[in-house]
C-alpha cells in the first residue's frame, strides 16, 4: 500500500506539473496573441526647471492713458510645461482584422512642481478619443482633441507653439494648442507625402447643450459654440508644409464666455508654414490671418490685468495678420535657435480698446539652445521678449527658463 501510495503521489505530481505546464503554455500563447492583435501604452513627458516672468508697462489703449493703469508683475522659481506640456497618457490598438484596427487615447496634463492637474482639473484634459482606422483610408476619432492647426503647424517656428511667448501661440492663436470637445474628426493616410484632416465639434467647451422650447416663450436653442478644422501637409525630405483654416460658429445665445453678438458670429482663421532644412541651417515660415474673433489666446501672467483679448471671443470686425520667422542651427552638440513673431492689428474694433485708441504691432523675439543627453532626455534655454504685448503700446514681457525634459 505504501508503495502503491508513493506511485500515486509520484503520479499526481507529474500529473500536476504537466498541468501548470500546460496551463503555462496556455496563458503563454493567449497573451501571445493578445500582443499581436492588441496593444496597450503608457507614455508621457516630464517638463520643468526654473523660470523668471517679467511683464510691465500700461493697460490702457487710450492715448490719454495715464500712470493710474500702470502694471508690472514678475515671478522666478519653478515652472513646468515650457518646451512640452507635462503629461501622462494610455494608448490603446486592436487589430479587428483585414487593416481595420480599433484605437483609442487618454492623456492627462499636469504640473511638475505641485502634481496638481490641469486644463481646469479634467482627468483627461489633453485628448480623450475612441476611433477606427483602416491602413487604406485613413482614421476617424471621436472625442476631445488637438484642431488641425495644432496638429500641423509646428513648422512656422523652431521652438514649436509652446515655450510661453517664445514659440509661434504668442501670435497664431489658431494653432495655440487648441482643443476641442465633442469633437469628430478624420484624419486621411499619408500618400506621396500628402495628409489630410478635417474635422467638426458640436461644442468645444463642455457637454453639448439642449434645444429647448418654453410656454413662456424663453427659448433656447444652439447655445454652443461649434467649430470646423482643417489642415493639409506635406513632408517629403527636407521640406515640410502645411495649409490650416479653422471656423467658429457663436450664436448670440453662447455661453463659455464669448462675447455676444447682435447676431450669431463666424470666428475664423487661416495659416500657412513651411520648413526646409539645408542641413547647416534649418529655417521656418508662418502667415495667416484671423477675422472677427479669437481663439485661444495667451495672458502672459499678467494676474493683475484684464485680459483685452479673451479665448474663443467673437470681435465682430477684428482683423489680425500673424507673421513668423526663424532658424535653427547644429551647435556644440546640441541646437540653436532664434525666432520672430509679429502680430499686426489692422482692425481692433472700439468694443475691445474703447475710444480715441492707440494700437502697435506685437513683436516677439525668441533665442533657444537645447542638448540631448539620451534619446528620452534633453536640456534646455529658452528666451524671449515681446513688445506691445497684447497690442498695447507700452506692455512688454521678457521669459527666460532653464529646464529639462523626459519621455517615457
Amino acid at each position: 500500500m505504501l508503495h502503491a501510495f508513493f506511485i500515486y503521489h509520484e503520479g499526481e505530481e507529474e500529473l500536476k506539473t504537466r498541468n501548470k505546464t500546460a496551463v503555462a503554455t496556455a496563458l503563454f500563447l493567449l497573451m501571445a496573441s493578445s500582443a499581436a492583435h492588441a496593444s496597450i501604452t503608457l507614455y508621457g513627458i516630464l517638463d520643468t526647471g526654473v523660470g523668471y516672468d517679467m511683464n510691465k508697462g500700461n493697460s490702457s489703449y487710450s492715448r490719454d492713458r495715464t500712470d493710474a493703469t500702470e502694471f508690472k508683475t514678475s515671478r522666478l522659481g519653478p515652472n513646468s510645461g515650457v518646451h512640452f506640456g507635462s503629461r501622462w497618457g494610455i494608448r490603446g490598438t486592436e487589430d479587428l482584422g483585414n487593416g481595420l484596427q480599433a484605437k483609442f487615447v487618454l492623456e492627462s496634463g499636469f504640473d511638475v512642481p505641485t502634481g496638481q492637474s490641469i486644463q481646469g482639473g479634467r482627468l483627461f484634459g489633453r485628448q480623450a478619443t475612441l476611433g477606427l482606422a483602416g491602413e487604406d483610408w485613413g482614421q476617424v476619432d471621436f472625442g476631445l482633441k488637438n484642431n488641425m492647426p495644432t496638429e500641423y503647424f509646428s513648422m512656422a517656428h523652431p521652438l514649436g507653439g509652446g515655450g510661453g511667448i517664445v514659440g509661434f501661440g504668442s501670435t497664431f492663436s489658431v494653432a495655440n494648442t487648441v482643443r476641442y470637445d465633442n469633437q469628430i474628426q478624420y484624419q486621411s493616410p499619408t500618400l506621396n507625402g500628402f495628409q489630410f484632416g478635417i474635422g467638426y465639434s458640436f461644442n468645444i467647451n463642455g457637454k453639448q447643450h439642449w434645444d429647448s422650447e418654453r410656454p413662456d416663450g424663453t427659448n433656447s436653442k444652439d447655445n454652443n459654440i461649434r467649430a470646423v478644422t482643417t489642415g493639409l501637409r506635406y513632408n517629403n525630405g527636407p521640406l515640410s508644409a502645411a495649409l490650416v483654416y479653422d471656423q467658429l460658429h457663436i450664436n448670440k445665445q453662447s455661453a463659455s464666455g464669448a462675447r455676444p453678438a447682435a447676431d450669431s458670429t463666424r470666428v475664423s482663421a487661416w495659416a500657412g508654414a513651411a520648413s526646409y532644412d539645408f542641413d547647416v541651417v534649418k529655417v521656418f515660415a508662418g502667415i495667416g490671418q484671423t477675422r472677427d474673433g479669437l481663439f485661444a489666446t495667451q495672458v502672459f501672467g499678467l494676474s493683475n490685468v484684464t485680459n483685452p483679448l479673451p479665448s474663443f471671443a467673437a470681435v465682430p470686425g477684428l482683423r489680425i495678420n500673424s507673421y513668423s520667422f526663424g532658424v535653427t542651427t547644429p551647435l556644440a552638440g546640441g541646437r540653436f535657435s532664434l525666432g520672430w513673431n509679429m502680430a499686426d492689428p489692422r482692425n481692433l474694433p472700439e468694443s475691445i480698446t474703447g475710444p480715441n485708441a492707440q494700437t502697435k504691432r506685437q513683436h516677439v523675439y525668441s533665442v533657444g539652445y537645447q542638448y540631448d543627453l539620451s534619446k528620452r532626455t534633453m536640456v534646455y534655454v529658452y528666451g524671449g521678449y515681446a513688445q506691445n504685448l497684447t497690442f498695447l503700446p507700452d506692455a512688454r514681457a521678457t521669459q527666460l527658463y532653464v529646464a529639462f525634459n523626459h519621455k517615457f
